[in-house]
């Protein structure tokens, strides 16, 4: 995978939708997945765009492409995984999505929610579906899923709309 120029997470859950600029902690490689995250973001509520899952495909698309050109790379790995480390469980982030979804608290953040994830890179944006795993968390698919699953590719170029309409493409491949 080529060095990426930016990346966002997806989430919907109940009929709205959340686009969260992530960045890529400091001296990690940009082609390993899990170093990309939204607690790295200087203002994290400022990195989300809450969406009713009713929005036009034009609207979710400008705010895909909004994240992905704020997301940073080489920002410093946030106090939490200091005890937990970096594949470890962050509460952090399960409070601040609960908090831009307008939840009291995580406790119940993932029921029926979806994920996927979006990276920028040579002019293309690659979404990436997910699936639940035990205690709510996202993974990619295993090999064999891929088939069933697949990633979606869209120009960076590409219209508002288009980008959108990938994102539902993506969101409709995650379990």
């Amino acid at each position: 995978m080529a060095k990426a120029q930016g990346a966002a997470d997806i989430y919907l859950r109940k009929g709205a939708l959340l686009t969260v600029a992530t960045s890529l902690v400091d001296g990690a490689r940009s082609d390993e997945r899990g170093v990309w995250t939204g607690l790295t973001t200087d203002d994290f509520d400022a990195a989300c765009r809450l969406q009713g899952a009713d929005a036009p495909d034009s609207a979710l698309g400008a705010d895909l492409r909004c994240a992905l050109v704020e997301s940073r790379i080489g920002v410093p790995a946030p106090d939490a995984w200091a005890t937990k480390g970096m594949d470890g469980e962050k509460p952090e982030l399960d409070a601040r999505l609960a908090a831009a979804f307008g939840l009291p608290g995580p406790a119940k953040l993932y029921a029926g929610m979806l994920s996927c994830y979006a990276s920028w890179s040579l002019g293309e944006v690659l979404l990436i579906p997910t699936k639940r795993r035990r205690g709510g968390r996202f993974e990619g698919f295993q090999p064999a899923w891929q088939d069933q699953h697949p990633d979606v590719i869209v120009a960076f170029a590409a219209s508002d709309a288009e980008l959108g309409a990938a994102i539902r493409t993506c969101l409709r491949n995650c379990l």
